[in-house]
């Protein structure tokens, strides 16, 4: 019997992650540009909506 799969994708959460990536990768001294952080999502998030993670 197969199971429906499902995966509850917490935006708030998501939010909070990509805070605390930028504050860990904040500008260096100096006032250099900060390093870009990129997220990728592959296939519409596996189909879970890429586009609420992404906006």
């Amino acid at each position: 019997m197969i199971r429906p799969t499902f995966a509850r994708i917490d935006l708030a959460a998501l939010q909070a992650n990509y805070r605390a990536v930028r504050a860990f990768v904040a500008p260096p001294a100096g006032g250099a540009q900060p390093p870009a952080v990129i997220a990728v999502v592959k296939a519409n998030a596996y189909g879970h909506g890429a586009a609420e993670l992404y906006a």
